[in-house]
């Protein structure tokens, strides 16, 4: 099999503050080293002021504290890895002006855009929790994610199939939402990414058919149409997952496709 998947790099990793994931800043940086890594991302889930979200994102008192800690790591490390100090966030309209701030004060080199869920009354809520109503939530995810494409705060969006991780079935709902993204990254020439988190997890029965949470090939192939910049994530959530990378699972699932792959973004 001709491997077209490389991977020197990641611009989306996590850290123990969000709660759910191992491992001290350092030792995530330790082993990117150890595994060839030139180029590497620290993009936890963003802390939101006013919002607690235990074991899924940090709480807004650790801002300071995360920024520090990267920083350092930063100058430490700068003649062996690029470092970048960056977030995944979900495009949340009433968090605007806070991203922004983050960005123009250059606290941060950059923005993920992972849309997970929405927050309403300072609750964050997931799509995928309000399983009897999955064509709304499909819709509302595929308006939020179009629109936080459109906004141009964001470097990239994280698994941009993260939809059919609840909405189960690539029917014309789900062609309906890929159309949108799609059109919404090229319009923005917004780069998408093949995230390896949903690998490391395994495949999963979906009634008619086993396959990864994400990423998920019928998305891929209508991307494949495109020349739209496609870039891969490891997702680390421990420093072990920066040395065991399933890229050959990704290569038996994408590897026949003419995708528009980049090893690089600029900020």
């Amino acid at each position: 099999m001709n491997k077209q998947f490389i991977l020197d790099y990641s611009y989306h990793n996590h850290t123990t503050r969000c709660g759910h994931a191992k491992g001290s800043d350092e030792e995530y940086i330790i082993q990117a080293l150890k595994s060839g890594f030139r180029v590497y991302g620290v993009s936890d889930h963003i802390f939101l002021p006013g919002v607690k979200q235990p074991r899924i994102r940090g709480d807004y008192s650790l801002l300071d504290e995360y920024l520090t800690s990267i920083n350092t790591l930063k100058t430490r490390y700068m003649s062996e890895i690029q470092i970048y100090t960056a977030f995944e966030a979900e495009f949340l309209p009433d968090f605007i002006s806070y991203y922004k701030d983050l960005l123009a004060s250059h606290k941060v080199d950059y923005l993920v855009l992972g849309q997970h869920g929405y927050v309403e009354n300072l609750q964050f809520k997931f799509y995928g929790n309000r399983y009897w109503e999955l064509a709304e939530m499909l819709k509302r995810y595929t308006d939020d994610l179009v629109a936080g494409i459109n906004s141009g705060l964001f470097a990239f969006v994280a698994h941009p199939d993260f939809f059919l991780s609840f909405y189960p079935i690539f029917d014309h709902n789900a062609m309906e939402a890929t159309a949108r993204i799609i059109a919404a990254a090229q319009k923005n020439n917004m780069p998408l990414e093949i995230n390896l988190g949903g690998v490391r997890r395994g495949m999963h029965d979906y009634f008619v058919s086993k396959r990864y949470d994400y990423p998920v090939r019928e998305f891929w192939v209508e991307v494949a149409k495109t020349d739209i910049p496609v870039l891969i994530g490891c997702d680390a959530h421990h420093p072990a997952e920066l040395s065991n990378i399933p890229l050959d699972q990704v290569e038996t699932l994408l590897g026949d496709l003419e995708l528009n792959l980049i090893n690089r973004l600029t900020f």
